[in-house]
């Protein structure tokens, strides 16, 4: 039983009334078990706007059940099952705001028991909840206005046959005055339908009227006497939907049918001035024939003023063709004259210029000459939506404007479900300018329709592979058909409908390095036959110039007694070129094996090696008086043989150039150092390792520091041949040497008081070498 001063409602009237807010309704029963536990929550209700919000797999959410059938997710419905049964089980209304995934949109839920089960009303205002709670405080006034007011309050929904025809009438709808006005009980009242009112009441006029009022929208009013009670009423019924609305006034006393008349419309008024939608009335002005012609507002609440932006004095003074002369030729006048036709409403949204607000208006028809108007403020969530767009505008643009391809595809099935092709849904400028067609050209049309070869080149299998597992393929792919002759790095990614494919042409780069790998075969078969030559050549050379050395030194022998001074100068001179020769052939010989990385690399402590190259430079070091110094060295990976060569040309080359009357001393020294170190030596970018720092000074005539560069090279030489022997080699060996194990080298000097080699060999390469 409804306690005193509420309202009973029943479902058929609420159903379009419900269907009509801008917020989510939904009332939801618990399933039990034999044993009488909630097992799960069913749907008895829910409105447009739920299902709307829901946005579930099955459509409409009524019938559903929270858990069963996973509401509103499969990965939410557990803990929507809870908090149901929560408030179910402790009568405690719950309050909390959250946000709609698929719609990106805040919203804020009120949850309490209502009858056996809860009612959830869920509201996309979230940024607006405080003013809401005042709105609700003013709702909750108004329910206490009417549950008090001296007016009866009745709504009847029509019961309809098959054949859609009315039969009668169900009470759905009622306030507590009407009991004490008709002077029935709450059961009475509430079970008993429109003829048997009429026929325990006496009251005229028949049933037929009240037909014709939910059927034409026509209102109509009368007065009775109540005998039972001695009372008399006044009527007023008006069309709502498939109902009526009667209100009943006690007009027993007439002295007081002006207060009452009063009170009415002060309750009318402080609807309309609460109501959180903005409403108006609109009378409708004709022409002689009948046609539209114009309109007026005669009504309008404060909200509806606000909405508009215009004076509520010019609001309600001005028809609209004097607000807007070209009224009658625009869409929202269109709509209006639809709904005034067809009966059925209509709803529009339009952006107020000046406050730069956006408004839902939905139309209804009150009768053929009037219309009420809804407005709803949308602002925040059509302004959310006009963002995504510009944002989806923006993201098309950067996608038709980058250089990378970018296109998808979703599939094609036969009559077995058995993938076939793939449709293009979206494709860039990157992709069509292959067919020099329009991106909008290839939308809608297949794989297989556009690139055929795509099947018979593995794509198809690739694009499939990654629509059926999930997996991401990356690829390189030679497009060589349909007109098409391109390198393309291909990355397949799948989404939830199809395939995402991303894809740069790197034609010119790939054509490119196919032309250099075919020049780098050649220079490399060029350097082999070059080392070969050498190598041939430096054998051969050696037999004809060791011979031209030993016969021109028998012949010296032979002749030397008949010989004069001037020939004898002359076999010196032989001998000594073919020295020079020989010394040339062989310092070219080891050049060229230097030139050559060793193919496998040792472990080379350099200590010991330093003592090796020291004993078999036993007597020039002797012949010198040189004193060499060798510091603690490390152990490093590398070619046995180059790192011999490395120390002796740089040991050799500090005793060759030694100063007169000056015994060498030569120091050798190492340490370890940083790139960012080393790369501050040679100002230049270096590989970010530690670096073995070897020195080799010496005490010698020294060098001007302009040549340090070119003592490096090939032949090159500070020194006359008759000053210092040497073919100019040595060093160049020594740069090959160190280049062939990843290293630097270069030399410091001041003419006159000596020079320092330094080798910077790379710590962790040598440490990783395959010794």
């Amino acid at each position: 039983m409804p306690s005193k001063g509420v309202f009973v409602i029943e479902e058929p009237i609420l159903h379009e009334i419900l269907d009509e807010l801008p917020d989510s309704v939904l009332w939801v029963v618990p399933v039990v078990n034999e044993h009488e536990e909630v097992i799960d929550f069913k749907v008895q209700y829910s409105n447009s706007k739920a299902n709307e919000l829901t946005d579930h797999p099955k459509g409409k959410l009524a019938g559903l059940k929270i858990l069963e059938d996973k509401i509103p997710s499969a990965t939410e419905c557990h803990k929507n099952f809870i908090n149901f049964l929560k408030i179910l089980e402790s009568n405690s209304p719950q309050e909390f705001s959250f946000k709609v995934p698929h719609r990106n949109e805040a919203v804020e839920t009120v949850r309490r028991k209502f009858k056996h089960g809860v009612l959830s009303i869920t509201r996309d205002r979230a940024g607006q909840r405080v003013a809401e709670q005042k709105e609700q405080q003013k709702t909750k006034l108004l329910h206490t206005v009417i549950d008090h007011s001296p007016v009866g309050i009745m709504v009847y929904d029509a019961v309809r046959n098959e054949q859609n025809d009315i039969t009668d009438f169900k009470l759905v709808l009622y306030n507590e005055i009407v009991l004490q006005l008709t002077g029935f009980s709450r059961d009475e009242r509430r079970n008993i339908s429109l003829k048997d009112l009429l026929w325990r009441l006496e009251v005229e006029p028949m049933f037929q009227q009240y037909v014709d009022t939910v059927e034409t929208g026509k209102p109509f009013s009368f007065e009775f006497h109540f005998k039972q009670l001695q009372r008399w009423l006044s009527c007023m019924v008006v069309k709502l939907d498939d109902a009526f609305l009667l209100v009943l006034t006690d007009i027993t006393e007439r002295q007081l049918s002006s207060v009452t008349v009063e009170q009415q419309k002060n309750l009318l008024n402080d609807i309309l001035k609460n109501s959180f939608n903005g409403i108006s009335v609109t009378k409708i002005l004709r022409n002689s024939e009948g046609a539209v012609i114009d309109g007026r507002t005669i009504l309008a609440n404060d909200a509806a003023v606000n909405f508009t932006g215009i004076p509520k004095d010019v609001y309600l003074s001005r028809s609209a063709v004097e607000l807007e002369p070209d009224f009658l030729k625009t869409d929202y006048a269109a709509l209006c004259i639809e709904t005034l036709r067809t009966g059925k409403p209509n709803s529009t949204q339009f952006n107020i210029g000046p406050t730069n607000r956006w408004l839902e208006l939905t139309i209804s028809r009150l009768d053929e000459d009037h219309l009420i108007t809804i407005f709803s403020d949308i602002t925040s969530s059509k302004q959310a939506q006009l963002d995504i767009e510009r944002s989806a505008r923006q993201l098309q643009t950067i996608i038709d404007r980058t250089q990378t391809g970018i296109f998808t595809i979703v599939p094609v099935f036969d009559e077995d479900k058995k993938v076939i092709d793939f449709r293009f849904v979206l494709v860039n400028q990157a992709l069509s300018m292959y067919l020099e067609k329009t991106p909008e050209t290839l939308i809608g049309g297949t794989g297989d329709e556009w690139f055929p070869a795509y099947k018979k080149n593995g794509l198809f299998e690739l694009f499939l592979d990654t629509y059926t597992t999930g997996n991401t393929n990356r690829f390189d792919l030679h497009y060589n058909a349909d007109g098409i002759d391109a390198w393309i790095n291909m990355m397949c990614t799948s989404f939830e409908e199809g395939v995402l494919v991303t894809f740069s042409d790197y034609t010119p780069v790939k054509k490119l390095q196919l032309e250099q790998e075919v020049l780098v075969d050649k220079l490399r078969q060029s350097n082999k036959n070059l080392e070969e030559f050498a190598y041939v050549a430096s054998h051969d050379l050696q037999e004809p110039v060791r011979k031209v050395k030993t016969f021109s030194e028998l012949l010296k022998r032979a002749l030397e007694s008949r010989l004069t001074e001037n020939e004898l100068q002359i076999f010196n001179k032989m001998y000594s070129a073919s020295e020079r020769m020989q010394m040339l052939i062989n310092d070219l010989l080891e050049y060229a094996q230097a030139s050559t990385p060793e193919p496998v690399y040792s472990v080379i402590d350099l200590g010991e090696k330093i003592g090796r190259v020291l004993e078999d430079m036993e007597v020039d070091i002797k012949e010198a008086s040189a004193d060499v110094q060798v510091g603690e060295l490390p152990v490093i990976h590398g070619s046995d043989r180059q790192i011999h060569q490395l120390f002796q040309n740089l040991v050799s080359n500090a005793i060759k150039y030694r100063k007169q009357g000056e015994a060498p001393v030569v120091k050798i020294s190492s340490s370890v150092i940083s790139a960012d170190e080393l790369k501050a030596m040679l100002s230049q970018e270096v590989p970010p390792v530690d670096y073995h720092k070897i020195v080799v000074a010496d005490n010698g005539i020294g060098f001007e520091q302009e040549y340090a560069e070119k003592i490096f090279q090939v032949f090159q030489r500070l020194h006359g041949k008759k000053e210092y022997k040497g073919t100019g080699v040595g060093l160049s060996i020594v740069k090959k040497v160190v280049q062939n194990h990843k290293g630097y080298v270069y030399a410091e000097s001041t003419l006159g008081e000596g020079s320092a080699f330094y080798v910077f060999l790379p710590v962790d390469t040598t440490a990783h070498s395959n010794a």
